[in-house]
């Protein structure tokens, strides 16, 4: 009698450590896909800001701050992701790459808006500019949704112990101002 009682248990439980589990990996692969998207939203204003020095150099001093950190910045998310060395950089990294990115692109915005009165040409880079920022804004915030979903999940009660036992840990949130 105890037997037939236990095995009907013992499928429950194991059907609900199993739907825990995959509900763990799916929201593990969804920090991981807003992570890939909001790389790949880096790269494409990475992409752009070459030609946006380029087109603003002849109105700065080759030697402006903004516009040398604003390249170092670029070179250091192509050494970061990759392209000119063998080993990508960390998702910590990354993000703290893209923070700083962001306040030198603050800086430019502000020399830029001062400008775009002078040239049209700039009320352009502006607006792609902006429209990078907006791009990129969308993308941080389905990431730190996505982050949000998975470490409540990973910190709650009975999911944590398998969280535990597949070593996840928790994801860091991506933030206008700082990594959290």
């Amino acid at each position: 009698m105890n037997i037939v009682l236990l095995v009907p248990i013992l499928v429950i439980l194991a059907i609900y450590y199993f739907s825990l589990r995959n509900g763990l990996i799916k929201k593990f692969n969804r920090v991981e896909q807003a992570y890939q998207n909001l790389e790949a939203r880096i790269q494409k204003r990475s992409a752009a800001i070459p030609s946006l020095i380029n087109l603003i150099e002849s109105h700065f001093d080759k030697k402006d701050k903004t516009l040398l950190e604003l390249k170092a910045s670029v070179n250091l998310f192509g050494s970061l992701d990759g392209k000119t060395s063998r080993s990508g950089g960390s998702q910590k990294e990354k993000l703290a790459y893209l923070n700083k990115q962001e306040a030198i692109l603050s800086l430019l915005k502000q020399k830029l808006n001062k400008l775009s009165k002078e040239d049209q040409n700039f009320e352009i880079v502006l607006a792609t500019l902006n429209e990078h920022e907006e791009q990129l804004s969308a993308c941080k915030r389905s990431f730190n949704a996505a982050v949000s979903e998975y470490n409540i999940a990973i910190e709650s009660f009975p999911s944590n112990m398998i969280a535990s036992s597949m070593n996840l840990g928790v994801s860091n949130y991506v933030d206008d101002e700082k990594i959290i």
